[in-house]
């Protein structure tokens, strides 16, 4: 796990080494006033440090994996496995279409 800490000056962030970790430095330069004071926000809202705000976002955002088209097919036909269609008859079709009709 690597330790880091952040400081913001003039809306740039700098990632600095606390511990002797092999880490790498991350700087943000010319982040938008509206984009810091969310993140400013965000992080009073959640009790963390905009350091780890920080980190969170960007395991969010970097962290979900894409699923491809055949993962996505697999999971629908799963599902598609666990409908019983048997139980829904014509007359619940008519029955659900008209009900909250005049």
């Amino acid at each position: 796990m690597y330790i880091v800490r952040i400081a913001i000056c003039n809306h740039n962030a700098t990632l600095l080494i606390i511990e002797e970790l092999p880490m790498p430095a991350l700087t943000i330069k010319n982040i938008p006033d509206s984009l810091y004071e969310q993140l400013k926000a965000a992080a009073e809202v959640h009790r963390r440090s905009i350091n780890s705000e920080v980190i969170v976002c960007l395991e969010k955002t970097l962290g979900v994996t894409k699923i491809t088209p055949a993962d996505r097919l697999n999971r629908i036909e799963h599902l598609r496995s666990t409908i019983k269609t048997n139980s829904i008859t014509p007359e619940d079709i008519e029955l659900a279409i008209n009900s909250g009709r005049p």
